[in-house]
């Protein structure tokens, strides 16, 4: 007879990994660290084919936890510093060569440097579309503009895989510009949801100082396309003291003091025109110097820009600050220190390893 002391033993015998649905493999490894799956890719072909396909990065992408880099990141030739990030991917600017940009996938070492961008660029920028893995670059160049001379200023794009070379997207009737003056512009990030940029201008038509009006460009980056929006002087009494952010993804136009931000304009659907107006004043709990920035292409200093989320039911206000480093954004300020990020497979075409061995 059996002891009593082994009656409730229970023997399991070995599972095969052979002997496992394949189905439940993939749930396994798609909680993994990326640097497990890369070496899992020469587990077998099966795995292999598995860890490399596109569902698969997505789904493991949903479910990676959040990791910080340090900046300037150090490579084999050159520092680079953070620029933005996009499903596991960053931008990363040259700090020796203001021309030099590039895309780096930390987690797998690889990356792709981009084609020089053209001069007088001020701002570069990726969205990356999950849905049909497009990747697109898009840089804001700006040049002074003087009576009498054609503008030069405007958007060029990128698709990764597709462009050798930066593509010229023009802004919508530009010649009317000739005979006007562009006291200033600025741009904003590109939105990693719907992949848009805003390209805001304060424009002077006569000699006097108060005949302006403002110039929003909004261009969505996977069409290409551009819709031209315009506020008035009688929107606000100084252009000056005119600060952008973006609230909802959408952007806002309005006026702020270090403690608070007063009446604002609100374009809620750019592709209708749509401003929404609000004369709120909003208490900041945060000192607004802390706040992301961006900066006017014109003087050269900063011009506020943040993220919140703003919910708006009568009287009644609710907002919050979402620059707290919360795993969808990433934030490093003036492209140096740490940065929250989500790591990934995600990976491009023309992507080598980042030893510069093949």
């Amino acid at each position: 007879m059996m002891p009593c002391n082994q009656r409730n033993i229970r023997i399991f015998k070995p599972v095969k990994l052979s002997e496992l649905p394949f189905d439940s493999i993939s749930e396994i490894l798609s909680w993994l660290p990326v640097e497990c799956l890369l070496r899992f890719k020469c587990m077998c072909k099966q795995w292999c084919s598995l860890i490399k396909d596109y569902k698969f990065v997505l789904k493991h992408m949903e479910r990676t936890s959040p990791m910080l880099l340090f900046y300037p990141c150090k490579s084999s030739d050159a520092n680079f510093e953070f620029v933005s990030s996009s499903a596991g991917l960053c931008m990363e600017k040259s700090v020796s060569n203001s021309r030099v940009f590039r895309i780096r996938n930390p987690a797998t070492h690889q990356v792709l440097y981009l084609p020089d961008v053209p001069p007088y660029t001020t701002t570069v920028d990726f969205a990356f579309n999950s849905f049909t893995g497009e990747c697109k670059v898009l840089c804001v160049y700006w040049d002074k503009i003087r009576r009498n001379v054609d503008a030069k200023f405007g958007f060029k794009v990128l698709t990764i895989g597709n462009d050798e070379h930066w593509r010229l997207l023009e802004i919508p009737d530009q010649n009317k510009l000739r005979n006007k003056s562009v006291l200033q512009g600025c741009s904003t990030a590109v939105d990693k949801v719907d992949g848009v940029c805003h390209l805001l201008q304060t424009i002077r038509v006569t000699d006097n100082e108060e005949d302006l009006y403002m110039e929003i460009h909004s261009l969505d980056i996977w069409s290409e396309c551009f819709i031209t929006s315009t506020l008035h002087r009688g929107d606000f009494s100084d252009f000056n003291d005119v600060q952008f952010l973006l609230w909802n993804n959408c952007l806002t136009v309005g006026y702020a003091t270090e403690t608070s931000l007063g009446y604002f304009l609100v374009l809620e659907e750019y592709k209708e025109r749509y401003w929404c107006k609000h004369r709120i004043i909003i208490t900041l709990k945060i000192p607004i110097e802390v706040l992301p920035v961006i900066k006017n292409q014109n003087r050269n200093d900063k011009v506020l820009t943040a993220e919140f989320d703003l919910h708006i039911s009568g009287v009644n206000y609710n907002i919050t600050y979402v620059g707290k480093m919360e795993t969808s954004k990433s934030y490093c300020r003036s492209g140096t220190g740490e940065v929250l990020h989500k790591p990934s497979l995600m990976t491009l075409k023309g992507m080598i390893p980042e030893n510069g061995l093949v």
